[in-house]
């Protein structure tokens, strides 16, 4: 024959790899996937158990509750309808008794525990205003 051999054509296809220096978008998302969510799940279920041990400290030892020991003395401006029976409902101008800072850091952000009458519960932090601070 003729030449009838079998030839090696090299460099016509195309050419696999970006040449280097480029980042991989779809693995650095899922890298990032990776990481976060199990971050993310950890801060949900924290800020659920806190919820939850948060309606038990409603009642510490009901001290603070009845103006005794370290408390806060605060006056709402404005009125609150409590909207479950972990809340407090307030009047414009009412004054409540909050817990001391060591138990508000148990609550939620952006609410206080507060007493009023014998009845204890969550009111919005924006709602009321610390007048005084009192240790009996």
């Amino acid at each position: 024959g003729e030449g009838g051999g079998l030839t090696l054509e090299g460099g016509t296809g195309p050419k696999s790899g970006s040449g280097g220096g480029g980042f991989n978008v779809p693995l650095l998302l899922y890298i990032g996937h990776l990481l976060a969510a199990p971050y993310i799940i950890w801060k949900l279920l924290n800020s659920a158990q806190q919820n939850q041990s948060g309606q038990d400290l409603a009642v510490p030892g009901g001290n603070w509750e009845k103006g005794e020991g370290e408390h806060f003395i605060a006056k709402a401006s404005f009125p609150f309808t409590a909207g479950n029976q972990n809340e407090l409902s307030l009047t414009d101008g009412q004054l409540v008794v909050l817990a001391p800072q060591k138990l508000q850091v148990h609550q939620q952000n952006g609410w206080l525990l507060a007493a009023q009458d014998g009845k204890s519960g969550l009111v919005p932090a924006n709602y009321v205003k610390i007048i005084s601070k009192r240790n009996g």
